[in-house]
């Protein structure tokens, strides 16, 4: 199955995702920042990204965009946000980014797992 990275400031969120991923055979590595996010994603390159928008400090979109050109552009994401979807929209930046999707909290995990099934083609 995949690496994904989760990034999450929410634990309890951190902790669900990181359970259903696991259940469904995905190796999982959790970061509570967009930071340490980063950091995570340089030293091993995940296959897909979950990122919430709004964390403290660099937020997720902020922190995708850090890493470089080369892995934006072959990395796929799915963004989670309780922000209004106009609002969350605007951070994310996906009408110019074609692999990345915004998924609304609470997630839906059937949802997701269709995301993922689908950005990891």
């Amino acid at each position: 199955m995949a690496f994904i990275l989760v990034a999450d400031d929410d634990n309890a969120v951190a902790s669900l995702l990181k359970e259903f991923l696991e259940g469904k055979g995905h190796e999982v590595v959790v970061s509570f920042d967009g930071t340490s996010a980063v950091e995570a994603a340089r030293r091993r390159r995940p296959d897909l990204m979950i990122m919430d928008v709004n964390m403290p400090g660099l937020k997720g979109p902020e922190a995708f965009k850090s890493l470089d050109e080369d892995f934006t552009r072959e990395t796929p994401a799915i963004f989670i946000s309780g922000l209004p979807p106009e609002q969350a929209r605007k951070l994310t930046f996906l009408p110019l980014w074609s692999r990345g999707l915004l998924l609304r909290k609470p997630v839906d995990l059937a949802k997701l797992d269709a995301a993922i099934a689908e950005m990891l083609k």
